[in-house]
């Protein structure tokens, strides 16, 4: 999976030098785009965490958990009435 994104930055970049003629664009095209592999690499990990594992630091309560749900009685019981 690592080397399709390096094959994909090199003609990104290729194409970016061919067209602009320029380091420097072709430079800040590389760097925007390892930012942005980073930044997509960290989300994508912290999603796989939450789904997999389970992590409740990150997730959100449910209605029923919230503070101020009006859905339990005295007993914690659900009010299941229509």
């Amino acid at each position: 999976m690592r080397l399709k994104i390096i094959v994909l930055f090199v003609i990104i970049c290729g194409g970016t030098y061919a067209l602009t003629k320029s380091l420097s664009i072709t430079a800040g095209v590389a760097i925007l785009l390892y930012v942005a592999d980073s930044l997509l690499a960290v989300w994508a990990d912290r999603k796989n965490r939450e789904y997999f594992n389970g992590d409740k630091a990150t997730t959100n309560n449910s209605a029923d958990e919230a503070e101020g749900s009006n859905n339990k009685d005295n007993n914690g019981e659900t009010d299941r009435t229509i």
